[in-house]
């Protein structure tokens, strides 16, 4: 028979680890150390006075809620590595292309400076903050995200 000592420790002959012994690395609780720890409680319980029914379900909605949630957590994470990795893949396809690029000189004056060139993309890298980056021809490196043209050149365009 288990029984639970002041400390917090099931004691049932063979285990005398605590309930809590099976804690992640980084110290929290997954699903099954709380279902363990939920066992636990319901057969230690005082017969004549059993654990309240809706404080049971209510425990075990707030669980499913969090269980959901960090499925949830996860799924995004998954989708925006997905979301990286296919930027990445884009951005590689216009190795050999002419792009338009902007980059914001001072954010300080009223008008904004923008430096605008235009280069032909050498090579494209994930740096170590997972941003996209564009190796210019002219071996300079910009955030993919300041390309704003591919290909022919707006204004050469509208001269032809």
């Amino acid at each position: 028979m288990s029984t639970i000592t002041d400390n917090m420790q099931l004691n049932n002959g063979s285990n005398n680890k605590s309930p809590f012994a099976a804690e992640n690395s980084n110290g929290n609780m997954d699903k099954d150390d709380f279902l363990k720890l939920l066992i636990t409680q319901l057969q230690n319980q005082n017969p004549l006075e059993p654990m309240n029914d809706t404080e049971y379900v209510s425990q075990i909605a707030n669980f499913s809620t969090l269980e959901q949630m960090n499925n949830m957590n996860k799924s995004m994470e998954q989708s925006t590595q997905f979301m990286a990795q296919d930027a990445l893949m884009q951005l590689s396809g216009l190795i050999g292309q002419d792009v338009t690029w902007q980059s914001l000189v001072n954010a300080n004056t009223p008008n904004e400076d923008v430096q605008t060139g235009r280069n032909e993309i050498m090579s494209v890298k994930k740096d170590t903050q997972g941003n996209i980056m564009v190796e210019l021809d002219s071996g300079r490196w910009i955030d993919g995200r300041q390309v704003v043209n591919i290909g022919e050149d707006e204004a050469a365009a509208e001269e032809s």
